[in-house]
């Protein structure tokens, strides 16, 4: 059995008392990535800027526009310096996987 609704829908899973396997699969069309990276531009203006951007379907100008903001951004965020992580253990020389 597949389940299908529209992108950005809400949605939720209920399980039942047995054995529940979920296997989540992403497709995405040339549209649906555009969308989403509208929709992503169109938050990036209204928190930063204080705009209120319009969502509109489609190849235009103004959509490609939001693409480009939108992919800038997250490129940006990528280059970020994260934080490093400290280890909670140290592994053993003498006896490999045990855990000091």
């Amino acid at each position: 059995m597949m389940v299908s609704w529209p992108q950005n829908a809400p949605h939720r899973l209920v399980n039942d008392d047995c054995m529940n396997v979920s296997l989540s699969i992403e497709h995405q069309t040339p549209e649906a990535v555009l969308r989403a990276n509208v929709i992503y531009a169109n938050g990036i203006m209204r928190r930063r800027f204080g705009s209120r951007p319009q969502l509109q379907d489609g190849f235009n100008a103004a959509n490609l526009a939001k693409f480009g903001l939108a992919r800038a951004v997250k490129a940006a965020r990528k280059q970020e310096a994260k934080p490093a992580i400290a280890s909670s253990f140290k592994l053993c020389d003498r006896r490999p996987g045990a855990i000091l």
